[in-house]
């Protein structure tokens, strides 16, 4: 949608605010008597607004967005800000603009506003058309992140949960959907979406956590022997996920071991506390070898 209107020139204007509705649940419409100078606003500008009322009475102003569609814009504009700059957020504020009211993006690094320039200007601009197009769905998780984690430092962690994850939602409702890397869900039927993201995204850290500490990994059909070689049991009934039926303190990160074991690294580095307490490196092949480095 195109809001860009022609400057007028500029003349003397009567606006005042005013309040309308019942007593407790008022809301205050500029209104204006004679046509506005269109200023010069940020260039960030979506195509979200809302008409000021010219008179009183009259009839309710038109906006064209809902709480949901700034809420989707917020979070799926993210990951595109993460590329420029990890740090950075964005804030939706109401500008006027002749007799509208326009909803502007304001990037910020911290409480540091950022006037971008240039490139970084022109590829935020294609990138809140993109995201736009995305409503109803918004990010509900970015794995992205889990590389400043630092649990998740290991080589294989980030391919770790993004198998987990997108195993367990694709058996999900419709409503959600994978892509690179990210979780995205339609929150349009809740009136308390913030509320509802914020307790989905929750539940997806802690279901991460508990995998991670358990060990359990995404195996294809064709991955079922390594089930039996490793001792592994079904993790989540209906999806191909399993962990280790064992908990053995010199394999520290069992995520990364099984996942070296998969692609035949046979060799294990373990710290020896028993004769002489030193490293050691040994192939480990299977479950059975493993018990017998703790004999």
């Amino acid at each position: 949608m195109n809001t860009s209107i022609k400057k007028k020139s500029k003349e003397e204007v009567s606006c005042k605010l005013v309040s309308k509705g019942s007593p407790g649940a008022e809301r205050s419409d500029l209104v204006c008597s004679e046509p506005d100078e269109i200023i010069q606003i940020e260039e960030l500008m979506t195509p979200f607004y809302r008409e000021i009322a010219r008179e009183l009475p009259g009839p309710i102003p038109h906006y064209n967005y809902s709480s949901y569609h700034l809420f989707c814009l917020r979070k799926n504009l993210l990951p595109y800000l993460k590329k420029l700059n990890k740090n950075y957020s964005v804030n939706l504020s109401s500008k006027k603009n002749g007799y509208i009211m326009s909803i502007v993006a304001e990037i910020y690094e911290g409480d540091k506003y950022i006037n971008l320039k240039g490139k970084e200007l022109e590829y935020v601009k294609k990138a809140i058309q993109k995201v736009i197009q995305m409503y109803p769905m918004c990010l509900l998780y970015d794995f992205s992140d889990l590389k400043y984690d630092y649990k998740y430092r290991g080589k294989y962690h980030k391919q770790w949960a993004t198998d987990l994850i997108s195993d367990i939602f694709s058996n999900k409702s419709e409503k959600y959907k994978f892509k690179r890397g990210r979780i995205y869900t339609s929150l349009i039927d809740y009136p308390n979406h913030e509320e509802v993201w914020e307790n989905k995204n929750l539940k997806i850290y802690n279901l991460i956590e508990e995998a991670f500490e358990k060990g359990a990994i995404y195996l294809s059909p064709k991955k079922q022997d390594f089930t039996k070689e490793w001792n592994m049991l079904l993790y989540y009934k209906g999806i191909n996920l399993y962990y280790p039926n064992w908990n053995i303190n010199i394999v520290e990160d069992k995520v990364s071991f099984l996942y070296d074991k998969m692609n035949s690294v046979w060799r294990f580095i373990y710290y020896d506390g028993r004769n002489g307490k030193q490293w050691r490196k040994v192939d480990v092949r299977n479950y059975e070898q493993l018990m017998i480095l703790l004999s």
